[in-house]
């Protein structure tokens, strides 16, 4: 079982860096469960359940820079030295904050240091003996659960639930982003010989599931994405309620993971129609696809040729889809509308038509189904441009050089 106890790194090569501990007990040090490097000693045993963590080894405990009792439990949110590794505690939804470890608030005292150096001496012969008889180091112990742990780290896993069951078998519950990083995890199990039963659903999948059930039942033009809520996606295109859409919704209900799903019959799927028969007809070339309130705006310097061709084909999507949509024209170049969407300027076209990509000139590469700050995802990549959607939204980009 997972404790909800989680360490913030304040020293040493993972400063910074957040763990969550599982519960039982645990050694720290360079050959340890939690490998790190300690001072004056091989190992530090703790032992962490859901009250929290108590040092076991006997050693001196800082708490803000004061000794305190190694008996008691570890005390939360406030910075913590053992053998001169830092770290704060805190629970697994609790935000900690890196800051620099306290001096010691001790006296110093000439007398003690003699001391300690006179000792240092007379036993320096005889540590140097007892190293010459230390055992070979044998190769730190791996901990499963810690594996695990920091795999489910990264963002596309991070809805991703481990539960360890006392036959050793790992149930993994939730959502992931895709179905890339899953399979990753699940090859990673498998080489390290760890037995799991994956239940998890995938945004991916489930878009191609919802998208499965509607082509089946004779919606071809509808386009499904997945919304900012795990579980749920956006279903957009021209649909009536009628009994073909409650055999739908009825399969809806069986999908897997699929919590809800929202139906939107508005102009988001329609631009989404406009830009692929625009596509359809190479009218993409040079213009920028968007929407503005209810109507589509075209922007790019064309002429009046192209101009009365996309009109004519927004005339004859409108017919077919009994929709009403005003489309205007803005004949202004493009490149500087484009950094209202990407972080960059496109510099470079490259893949092949089973994996394109985009270059930027900040140096970040976009693939299908990239994820942007802004919220919008990359769901088409051709010779012409790219196209980004978000919640139903549609925009085409050209490609500019």
């Amino acid at each position: 079982m997972e404790a909800s106890i989680k360490l913030l790194w304040l020293t040493g090569p993972m400063q910074g860096r957040e763990l969550k501990l599982p519960s039982g007990e645990l050694s720290m040090g360079p050959s340890g469960d939690i490998m790190v490097p300690i001072e004056q000693r091989e190992v530090i045993n703790i032992s962490v359940d859901e009250k929290g963590v108590m040092v076991k080894s006997n050693l001196d405990v800082w708490v803000s820079g004061k000794k305190t009792a190694h008996e008691e439990y570890l005390p939360l949110g406030q910075p913590i030295e053992l053998s001169g590794v830092g770290f704060i505690l805190g629970r697994g939804e609790q935000e900690l904050i890196w800051q620099k470890l306290p001096p010691h608030l001790t006296r110093n005292s000439s007398r003690l240091s003699n001391i300690f150096l006179l000792t240092t001496s007379l036993f320096a012969l005889a540590i140097m003996l007892c190293v010459l008889m230390l055992p070979a180091k044998v190769e730190p112990v791996f901990n499963p659960r810690l594996w695990l742990q920091s795999q489910l780290n990264v963002p596309a896993l991070h809805q991703v639930d481990a539960s360890w069951g006392s036959d050793g078998i790992v149930t993994l519950t939730g959502y992931c982003d895709n179905s890339t990083s899953m399979a990753k995890l699940k090859e990673g199990l498998k080489q390290h010989s760890i037995r799991f039963n994956a239940k998890t659903t995938c945004t991916d999948k489930l878009v191609g599931s919802v998208e499965s059930v509607l082509s089946a039942n004779g919606y071809q033009n509808v386009h499904v994405s997945p919304t900012r809520r795990m579980g749920e996606v956006r279903i957009s295109g021209a649909i009536q309620s009628s009994e073909q859409w409650d055999k739908v919704t009825t399969e809806l209900e069986q999908i897997q993971g699929l919590k809800h799903w929202q139906v939107a019959n508005d102009i988001g799927g329609y631009v989404q129609k406009f830009i692929d028969a625009l596509r359809e007809h190479k009218l993409l070339n040079d213009v920028m696809v968007e929407r503005r309130q209810e109507s589509i705006l075209v922007t790019g310097q064309i002429n009046d040729d192209v101009r009365g061709q996309i009109y004519q084909v927004n005339k004859n999507l409108m017919a077919s889809t009994g929709q009403v949509v005003d489309v205007r024209f803005e004949n202004i170049p493009i490149r500087d509308n484009l950094t209202r969407y990407l972080s960059g300027q496109i510099v470079s076209f490259g893949g092949n038509t089973s994996q394109p990509f985009v270059e930027l000139n900040n140096g970040s590469r976009l693939t299908m189904n990239s994820k942007l700050e802004n919220g919008y995802v990359v769901s088409h990549i051709d010779l012409k441009g790219l196209d980004l959607s978000r919640d139903g939204e549609v925009i085409h980009i050209p490609f500019i050089l």
